[in-house]
């Protein structure tokens, strides 16, 4: 195992002792992945695209799975997550990650079945500048409607990961740190 995740569950581990509820969530999420996994395996074998099925799936699990399941692939990637402590009254934030010494990301999981919230990615965007963080995610499994898709434009410190880059990364196809580092260098020039 990879000491940052290590250090990252270990950290995460004890400061969710006592709460039953996110270490239920966690492990649930886990059991998620591998569903995942078997879905892409069996529409690959039949020679069909995985995707359509992977989101519908996604979009009937539990919100706070779906969180929990962003941060355990974030943390696979070898990066160290801080996962909150609540579900409800965090602000929008579900957790904050670090790429390399001094980067810091804050991240937002909705699982949305419609068109997401414009006024959701303009909280982020505006808790990015306030926490003096490098940039947020909000990953979400809805559509992304153009007042969004505007927000993003505006602000470019905000990425979203969803569709089929979504599954992409839950299956392993697309390493999180890799595409991380390449949004940094684009924002950057």
């Amino acid at each position: 195992m990879k000491i940052i995740k290590f250090l990252s569950k270990a950290i995460n581990g004890f400061r969710l002792r006592k709460k039953r509820n996110h270490r239920f969530n966690i492990k649930t999420a886990r059991k998620v992945e591998a569903t995942l996994q078997s879905i892409k395996a069996r529409e690959e074998a039949k020679a069909g695209n995985p995707f359509p099925f992977m989101l519908a799936y996604l979009r009937k699990i539990g919100p706070d799975v779906f969180e929990e399941l962003i941060l355990n692939i974030i943390e696979d990637s070898n990066l160290f997550v801080r996962r909150n402590l609540r579900y409800t009254g965090d602000g929008g934030i579900d957790g904050i990650f670090w790429l390399g010494f001094g980067c810091k990301i804050l991240i937002q999981a909705k699982r949305y079945s419609d068109d997401i919230k414009a006024s959701h990615v303009t909280d982020l965007c505006e808790k990015v500048k306030q926490k003096k963080c490098d940039f947020g995610i909000f990953v979400h499994t809805g559509k992304t409607g153009p007042t969004s898709k505007r927000v993003i434009e505006e602000h470019q410190n905000v990425v979203f990961i969803s569709g089929s880059r979504l599954t992409d990364f839950l299956t392993g196809e697309i390493d999180m740190r890799a595409f991380l580092e390449n949004h940094m260098l684009t924002i950057n020039k």
